[in-house]
């Protein structure tokens, strides 16, 4: 089962890939309804063109493409590249991952993925919106753009939260990575003398030691992983979630999941691999994880760091 945190309802209905992977996940308390309330009077009309609107502290800068810089698609999104990528542009069957900013015609900013976390990932065949499914392939890996879309490519004529119906909205996407499916490590549960026991109970099994600095509580990680019941048979197993399926690794902060995964990740290097046995009380206790995962179930994950961003 995947570390979740709480992703604003609003994202659910963009991906449904968002917030790192597309597995089930347990999340500490229940996502809003809906972000915001609906308005109750017209919209205020937009800034012209060329009108900026200051960003709040931390916020991204609100920005419309420059008529003069901007291309059209056919299907009517105008966007301007604000940074060329030197990566890969994500094929049909690809997985990605992109870092987003949503705001209104007055520049009111709605959602975005920094620093909230809630990065969209999955494949184009999983996005939920037209616009979602076009504009990855208008990127290359470590491109970002500015687009204007109309609504028949987002949320036509259905208002969602501070979203009116019919609304142009305007985004800024950067393609963080390209990833493609890779094939289920094997279940094994390594011998108890092979686990290295902390106090907690974790049981750790080093695969391959990465370098550098470990991550603290507070910093985000990013990995893959692929997660079993211990009582799982070896060669007939199936994970009960796993992010190689995907083809893309999954980003959260320490602190935000499972005991066993806090304590276990601080263990590790980036670039390392390893076994982390969970027991319950340091997994999903009494209570387990939905149906797959059932109450007092000891966990097995084999889990590869990949980075820590500080």
């Amino acid at each position: 089962m995947r570390p979740s945190r709480v992703v604003p309802a609003l994202l659910v209905l963009l991906a449904a890939g968002c917030g790192g992977s597309a597995g089930e996940g347990v999340p500490k308390s229940a996502a809003p309804e809906d972000p915001v309330p609906a308005p109750t009077a017209p919209p205020a009309p937009p800034p012209p063109p060329s009108a900026v609107r200051p960003p709040a502290a931390g916020a991204p800068e609100f920005r419309r493409p420059d008529p003069a810089k901007a291309k059209t698609t056919a299907s009517g999104i105008r966007y301007e590249m604000v940074r060329e990528g030197t990566g890969a542009t994500p094929g049909s069957e690809d997985a990605f991952e992109l870092e987003f900013a949503l705001w209104l015609e007055d520049g009111t900013l709605l959602e975005r993925s920094r620093p909230q976390g809630g990065q969209i990932q999955g494949r184009k065949s999983d996005m939920a919106l037209a616009f979602l499914k076009e504009a990855p392939s208008l990127l290359k890996e470590g491109g970002e753009a500015l687009f204007e879309v109309p609504s028949s490519l987002t949320w036509g004529d259905r208002a969602v939260g501070k979203i009116p119906s019919g609304a142009t909205t305007y985004w800024r996407l950067g393609l963080v990575r390209v990833g493609k499916v890779r094939p289920v490590p094997e279940f094994v549960l390594p011998p108890e003398t092979d686990l290295r026991r902390t106090p907690s109970g974790l049981g750790i099994k080093s695969l391959r030691e990465g370098s550098g600095d470990a991550p603290r509580m507070g910093e985000n990680v990013v990995v893959h992983y692929a997660g079993w019941l211990a009582d799982a048979k070896p060669g007939e197993a199936k994970p009960f979630d796993s992010s190689y399926g995907r083809g893309m690794p999954t980003t959260f902060r320490l602190g935000e999941v499972i005991e066993g995964w806090n304590e276990g990740l601080q263990h590790m290097k980036p670039g390392g691999e390893a076994i982390l046995v969970i027991p319950a009380a340091i997994g999903y206790g009494e209570r387990g994880a939905g149906a797959k995962i059932p109450p007092g179930a000891t966990l097995v994950f084999r889990v590869e760091l990949i980075e820590v961003k500080k």
